[in-house]
């Protein structure tokens, strides 16, 4: 059979699906299987190729989790059952936090840099950041509640660390969001207030429970870790907890603080209402539906 023959095939009805897991397994783009139309494919990866396909089209598997990694700003991350899907949309955090970037080298402060990516997940939020801005950051930490997820990231950073560049001291660590900033991973500044400037990036499961279980898709409820999404009834129960651990750290240590969050539209407004007094949230990056990337900036008089 040839590639021709076998898009036409009426066994496959989702072509697109079809056209990507074909991608995958020859290692050619689009415009390469227009090429090679007419190239003989063998029987054996005739086969491998109808299994992926009725693992996701009867199986509700995602693609993702077929192939075993996921492309995240040009990147290849490895993936699997132990962490959601990252979304593209959320691509938008990393070139917020480049702008960000950019912006703190023309102000050119003699101040300590450290990155904190908070519920990594896949990794792929901090370690993109870092790859995007290498030795930037004087230090970085990636922190997950999940030792079979951290264990995920710690695999994805092996396979990048050399895209990291070479004076960031990285550390991917077990912990409930920041609370290990309170331990003897990070030097406290006691002593010199304001003299570390953090940079937060964090997507935290912000999905209102009942939202989650009743609108999600059916491969996502099915497939993905239900835990990674869902965050109480309004969605913002683990935003809250880590500004209390944010709050509770300033008072010895009063650093400045920004943060860059992944949430909806009107959760930016109830967080507004609860803690405008202490960080000023604003909406830098839109995309689909009602999902906003949120800057905010911890006020120093906390």
């Amino acid at each position: 059979m040839n590639i021709r023959n076998l898009l036409a095939d009426d066994t496959y009805q989702q072509k697109k699906v079809l056209e990507k897991i074909l991608c995958h397994h020859t290692g050619w783009d689009k415009a390469d299987l227009i090429r090679h139309y007419d190239e003989e494919i063998d029987s054996a990866l005739v086969e491998k190729i109808h299994e992926d396909y009725d693992a996701y089209n009867k199986n509700d598997k995602p693609l993702e989790y077929i192939f075993g990694y996921v492309e995240f700003f040009e990147r290849k991350f490895k993936i699997d059952g132990r962490s959601l899907i990252p979304r593209p949309e959320t691509e938008y955090m990393i070139e917020a936090v480049n702008e960000h970037v950019t912006q703190l080298k023309i102000e050119d402060w003699k101040l300590k840099r450290v990155l904190l990516d908070v519920g990594t997940g896949t990794g792929v939020l901090g370690m993109s950041v870092l790859m995007e801005n290498p030795d930037f950051f004087d230090e970085a930490y990636l922190t997950e509640y999940y030792e079979d997820t951290l264990s995920l990231a710690q695999e994805n950073f092996e396979q990048h660390q050399p895209s990291f560049g070479n004076k960031t001291k990285i550390r991917l660590i077990q912990s409930n969001l920041i609370q290990f900033m309170g331990e003897q991973w990070l030097i406290k500044a006691d002593k010199a207030p304001h003299s570390i400037d953090y940079t937060l990036v964090a997507n935290l499961p912000y999905i209102p429970d009942e939202v989650f279980d009743t609108q999600t898709e059916d491969n996502v409820r099915k497939r993905e870790p239900r835990p990674a999404f869902v965050g109480g009834d309004d969605g913002l129960d683990f935003y809250r907890e880590m500004f209390a651990q944010i709050f509770e750290y300033q008072k010895t240590s009063p650093q400045n603080r920004t943060m860059f969050l992944e949430m909806m539209t009107r959760q930016v407004d109830i967080l507004r209402k609860e803690f405008g007094d202490k960080i000023a949230f604003e909406e830098i990056k839109t995309f689909h539906f009602n999902i906003r990337i949120v800057k905010g900036v911890m006020l120093h008089s906390t």
